[in-house]
């Protein structure tokens, strides 16, 4: 793969004028630009005298320039030049990280004074272009950029490889004859119209661009951090649709827009490298559940799935993501880290007057109904005690407790008993209806690296059981 198209390498380190975050347009001299040359000639002799050239400057920007060279001779297989530019990195940085040059993207995480040479955008392009040459669009310069590039980095997949669904085939719940009752969906229901998305299926493609209740989506399942969150696909006076990039941020999978081709953030719902990423935006976040495909057949029998006839020859009664899943590391560097929790901990996230919060699922489950204070907002977030599906509601001056069913919940003051719905909680009485707040699951630290001030609620507020002497009667 690397082969293809590497001629062009010389004519991108040839470049006189390098733009990037925080240094627009710096000079990059001729010395710069035949150091790159030599670092990238795959000639061993030059690679240690533009080494010694660069030790010479105690320049300590051309770290993150000699860490993307690192990746360059490792793909390359050239064991004994990685070890010279890995040897030279240490005497640097005083740091013994060996070769493993995602250790070295995690190290220049945390070092954030540390800023690139110039040069960097124009090597960093170059080696990325060579595995596909889709990923130069994003890291040449010139290209407005919102993260440090210094992060960014390959996902072992090219561009769209792996496919998003566009638009996909769907089934009545009554042909889905080979879903098993216990197979867990991601589930959507927008105005009156209920779909399931098998997360099986989802492992395979990370994106789906869908049309639900006349409203045009995206479901952005990011495997590597837990998160699927549904997005709608208006933004501003345009419908985007978005696929996958191929790259990651803090293992988190940036997505890009087919419209512009501009990168998102997937955990946020942002722009932030290409024509959109100055502009201000966010993703617009939609109601979204994972449970089981009884449990949602249950709640919505008229409901539509994917067909898994997709047109892609995946095996989709297995994940490929299953040894990932099963096991406590991870596969891709971040270093904003948190250790109330476990890194993959499940969480269940969302942003309640613009604070994120956490609540821990595996607490959720042993307490149905949570009640939770997030400044001076009540909320309520309602688990199903056997599928673990989660859904948050504003409460008001409302306490709830627990009803006869995981579709009820009872208020404290007054008895009176609410049914739980997709959108709402409503009253039985018909005198309140309070609504749905988004929210969706993820891996602990996919959040954290992300919102590392968000707030992490372990224990619901005290909550005493309603005097059932005064309950309304049946309706």
């Amino acid at each position: 793969m690397l082969s293809r198209g590497w001629s062009f390498v010389v004519c991108a380190i040839a470049c006189s004028m390098v733009c990037f975050t925080g240094i627009p347009y710096a000079q990059v001299t001729r010395e710069d630009v035949q150091r790159a040359r030599a670092l990238l000639s795959g000639r061993r002799p030059a690679v240690v005298g533009a080494i010694r050239a660069i030790k010479r400057e105690r320049d300590p920007r051309w770290v993150p320039v000699l860490v993307e060279v690192l990746l360059y001779y490792r793909l390359r297989r050239d064991a004994r030049t990685a070890q010279i530019i890995t040897m030279h990195l240490q005497d640097m940085t005083g740091e013994r990280l060996g070769n493993r040059y995602l250790r070295w993207i995690e190290w220049l995480g945390r070092h954030t004074e540390l800023e690139p040479h110039p040069v960097y955008r124009i090597v960093k392009s170059a080696i990325y272009g060579a595995i596909d040459p889709q990923f130069r669009r994003w890291l040449q310069s010139g290209t407005p950029t919102r993260i440090r590039l210094v992060e960014v980095v390959w996902g072992g997949v090219p561009f769209d490889g792996i496919p998003a669904l566009d638009r996909p085939r769907v089934l009545p719940a009554r042909k889905a004859r080979d879903l098993r009752d216990d197979a867990l969906v991601f589930g959507v229901s927008i105005r009156g119209e209920a779909r399931a998305y098998p997360v099986r299926m989802l492992d395979w493609h990370e994106m789906v661009n869908d049309v639900v209740g006349g409203e045009p989506v995206s479901l952005a399942y990011c495997t590597l951090c837990g998160s699927g969150i549904l997005f709608s696909g208006r933004v501003g006076d345009r419908t985007l649709t978005f696929g996958s990039s191929g790259l990651l941020f803090r293992s988190n999978k940036l997505m890009y827009d087919r419209q512009t081709l501009s990168l998102w953030h997937q955990m946020t719902g942002e722009p932030v490298i290409g024509p959109l990423a100055m502009r201000g935006l966010r993703l617009q976040r939609l109601p979204l559940i994972m449970t089981t495909w009884a449990e949602w057949r249950r709640r919505f029998p008229h409901t539509t799935v994917l067909d898994p006839d997709t047109g892609y020859d995946r095996d989709y009664s297995r994940s490929p993501y299953a040894k990932y899943f099963r096991s406590p590391d991870l596969m891709f560097p971040v270093w904003i880290r948190d250790d109330r929790l476990p890194l993959k901990a499940r969480v269940f996230v969302m942003f309640v007057n613009g604070t994120p919060v956490a609540f821990p699922v595996d607490r959720l489950r042993r307490h149905p109904v949570w009640m939770a204070q997030v400044d001076t907002q009540r909320v309520v977030v309602i688990t199903h005690p056997e599928t673990g599906a989660v859904q948050a509601y504003a409460a008001g001056e409302h306490a709830f407790v627990a009803g006869s069913s995981p579709d009820e919940v009872i208020d404290v003051v007054t008895g009176q008993r609410w049914r739980v719905t997709w959108d709402a909680l409503v009253a039985y009485d018909g005198s309140g209806r309070l609504r749905r707040l988004p929210g969706h699951l993820a891996f602990w630290f996919g959040w954290y690296a992300f919102y590392p001030d968000t707030r992490l609620i372990t224990d619901p507020i005290p909550v005493r059981e309603p005097d059932t002497r005064h309950r309304p009667p049946d309706p």
